[in-house]
């Protein structure tokens, strides 16, 4: 149940607020204590623990009954055995009663004044987007680089769209798709994506960063772009039929060909700067896209200065698609 009955004529939007949690025991503590500053009334949150094999679960069942004795939001408490955060997601989205979903993540803190500052913004948004603050593993704190755009030739390009960084209408979330539980990197880019192709009411609140996102050991080192190269190519071809399933008008979609063509010279870059060499599949598949000889020039200039660690190769692609694309 969303709220008490002394909240049935209160027309503010009610949220979802869905965290997936896996083995997550020793960040816990720092993520209830902001769930428990929130205040906005019409909220309910949603764990979904993944058969951790630690005691995450305990404390998630620890937190709801400490919420129930002191008269919070409800904590809603599920497990899911498929496995990844994707799966978790849509298990939550499946107890949801919100009019709106956030999804966070169990290592982060959200800001306590979230849900009341961007309730008042909804009225006619299926979508929207705020910057985030990323904390370093040094405890340098900085605003996460967003770009302020509906457009999803840009959005392919600067990934925004982080999981943190938007919150979106239930409906329409359900209308464009739900988390792809096929994918294990770049989801949230690929769902961000498909609601862009969705053409949502979408709105970005720029004034001032939100959240608390931590980067943690293994966001620095436990990622690299070739050992996960197939899977990141998976979610590449995703966007391809994200682009062309959708209702885009045709212009639109041919910048994002072009966008996803710079994103798959930017993939590239890293594997390359990772000592090692992108796969013929890869390459393949980005000369598939089909860009345009002037675009296709440019785009393989930046990617050699990419190679030499040269900064902003994602900033030169973005200026590339708008300007060249066509």
């Amino acid at each position: 149940m969303m709220a008490s009955a002394t909240l049935a004529n209160d027309n503010r939007p009610s949220f979802s607020l869905i965290i997936p949690v896996f083995n997550r025991a020793q960040t816990l503590p720092r993520l209830f204590a902001s769930l428990a500053a929130l205040r906005y009334p019409l909220l309910e949150v949603i764990l979904v623990d993944n058969l951790s094999t630690d005691d995450s679960y305990e404390r998630c069942f620890r937190f709801q009954k400490e919420q129930a004795a002191r008269g919070g939001f409800p904590v809603i408490l599920e497990q899911e055995s498929r496995k990844g955060a994707c799966a978790c997601r849509n298990r939550g989205v499946s107890r949801a009663t919100g009019d709106f979903l956030f999804f966070f993540d169990s290592d982060d803190a959200i800001s306590a004044d979230y849900f009341e500052t961007i309730a008042p913004q909804l009225a006619a948004v299926d979508l929207i987007c705020t910057p985030t603050t990323l904390v370093l593993a040094d405890g340098t704190r900085r605003t996460k680089t967003f770009v302020a755009s509906g457009a999803p030739y840009d959005q392919i390009l600067a990934a925004s769209l982080s999981t943190q960084a938007f919150t979106v209408r239930t409906a329409f979330l359900k209308q464009a798709g739900l988390w792809d539980e096929n994918l294990m990197r770049w989801n949230d880019w690929e769902l961000g994506i498909r609601l862009l192709c969705a053409r949502p009411r979408w709105k970005w609140l720029t004034e001032r960063p939100f959240h608390q996102i931590y980067q943690h050991a293994e966001s620095i080192s436990g990622k690299s772009f070739h050992a996960d190269e197939a899977v990141l190519l998976q979610s590449l071809k995703q966007v391809e039929r994200d682009i062309e399933n959708s209702p885009l008008p045709l212009p639109v979609k041919m910048k994002s060909r072009h966008a996803l063509y710079a994103k798959c010279l930017l993939l590239q870059g890293h594997i390359y700067k990772e000592g090692e060499k992108p796969s013929d599949i890869l390459r393949q598949f980005a000369h598939d896209l089909h860009p345009h000889g002037l675009f296709k020039l440019c785009a393989a200039l930046i990617l050699v200065l990419d190679r030499h660690r040269c900064p902003g190769a994602w900033r030169a692609y973005l200026w590339l698609t708008r300007h060249l694309a066509r």
